[in-house]
């Protein structure tokens, strides 16, 4: 399974690392975690939460074979978060995903083992907070 924690950081590599070889089920290709940031008004946000919450199969453009994607966002007015260092909006963002994990999507793969799946990520996750 692939991860992608859209990020120009090398968290991405961090996270593959820790959750290659996790079992979580073979119905998933991708998890993907998406940041909204679009608008001061917090409503605004949540309008583009939708298409980002979801499951997915797209064809990889590369090899042409179909990729079933799991996404999940979390969204935040941008006055939040500009004035927030780099090393505070990893934490930031790490501490929103671990709460939004809680819900569980209304859609997922068969066979995919979803406690298990989050209870990995946010172990990942509170590896970026500054929390313990």
């Amino acid at each position: 399974m692939r991860w992608r924690l859209n990020a120009r950081c090398d968290h991405r590599t961090v996270t593959n690392g820790m959750l290659a070889n996790g079992e979580f089920g073979n119905e998933l290709d991708q998890f993907t975690m998406v940041v909204i940031s679009v608008d001061n008004d917090q409503t605004e946000n949540e309008r583009w939460l939708k298409p980002h919450n979801k499951l997915s199969t797209f064809k990889n453009p590369v090899t042409q074979q179909k990729v079933k994607s799991l996404s999940v966002a979390v969204c935040m007015p941008p006055k939040h978060i500009e004035c927030l260092s780099f090393e505070e909006l990893v934490s930031f963002f790490s501490e929103e995903f671990i709460k939004r994990l809680e819900i569980k999507p209304n859609r997922l793969p068969k066979g995919l083992d979803y406690l298990r799946l989050t209870k990995a990520i946010k172990l990942v996750l509170c590896t970026l907070t500054k929390q313990p």
